[in-house]
């Protein structure tokens, strides 16, 4: 079968380009708690139990194992890792990493673009937020300049009622004089 460029892989209702990888590159060893999990579970008292409810026990398991097991797990673990170093240290030296990359020329590429496009969407993002803040902000600045020109226009009132309470008090007092 030919290699296609691109493969499109869909879970949960979202369709996600992906490169798939290399079948050859070394696996990364599990991490210390799944490998006690992956011993522990063939046991008799895991049988008939689902796994997330396995999963669960192992976790709380692993918490208080004694450090003696737990360093036997982690002792196991350490030399897979060293395996695996020397298998990726062999599969990068061995060209068979760059040979996979070259089925895949335009892949580097294509990442870059999708990084470039990812990078420019967060951008328009930052600007549209900025925006809207900017927006809000005038509003609020417009709002409070209506309140300002507001409570400027009812003291001009204010001042004009009483200058002409004033002179309305003066003309009775002058009224009152003749």
């Amino acid at each position: 079968p030919a290699i296609t460029l691109l493969q499109v892989r869909a879970f949960a209702g979202k369709v996600k380009a992906y490169f798939p990888t290399d079948p050859a590159k070394p696996k990364k060893p599990p991490a210390p708690e799944v490998v006690y999990y992956n011993q522990i579970k063939k046991e008799r008292r895991f049988q008939g139990l689902p796994a997330a409810v396995a999963r669960d026990i192992a976790k709380h398991e692993w918490g208080a194992l004694p450090p003696a097991r737990r360093e036997a797990v982690e002792l196991q673990v350490q030399q897979s890792l060293e395996l695996y170093q020397r298998e990726v240290d062999e599969y990068q030296n061995s060209g068979k990493a760059q040979a996979w990359l070259d089925q895949y020329p335009l892949a580097k590429k294509e990442q870059q673009e999708a990084a470039e496009l990812k990078e420019e969407q967060k951008r328009e993002r930052a600007r549209r937020a900025q925006e809207k803040a900017d927006e809000k902000a005038r509003a609020k600045a417009e709002k409070a300049a209506l309140n300002a020109e507001k409570q400027r226009k009812a003291a001009d009132l204010k001042a004009e009622r009483k200058q002409k309470a004033a002179e309305l008090k003066a003309e009775k007092e002058r009224k009152a004089a003749e």
